[in-house]
């Protein structure tokens, strides 16, 4: 027996913004080596550079877990040059960390995979 749920609630609603995802990505790359995570026995850290903390004032941060939505968490960080978030909320296993970001009135993502152990 194998989970038949969507990946996402509005997946189909979500391809229809394809391109906009497309855009997002493009004008997100640069950005690519400006976040780090790094995982512990008790928490995860976020270091970004300096650039990101001066110009950006919230991070969304959902880890998104591909085999079951009910192991998604979400939260919000405020710009620091290191920032910590408790593993406690996330189960073993492969999550995909989406970070995302206003800046200039744009919205910007960053996608990087984690492994809970």
């Amino acid at each position: 027996h194998q989970n038949q749920d969507l990946v996402e609630d509005d997946y189909y609603n979500k391809g229809a913004g394809y391109t906009i995802q497309m855009e997002i990505n493009k004008r997100s790359l640069p950005y690519g080596d400006s976040l780090k995570i790094n995982l512990s026995d008790t928490c995860l850290s976020f270091n970004i550079s300096k650039y990101m903390t001066t110009y950006i004032d919230t991070l969304n941060v959902y880890f998104f877990r591909p085999s079951g939505k009910h192991e998604d968490y979400r939260t919000i960080l405020k710009p620091a040059g290191s920032m910590m978030v408790s593993n406690t909320h996330l189960k073993t296993g492969r999550y995909i960390a989406k970070i995302s970001w206003f800046e200039k009135k744009k919205v910007f993502m960053l996608e990087k995979e984690i492994i809970v152990k």
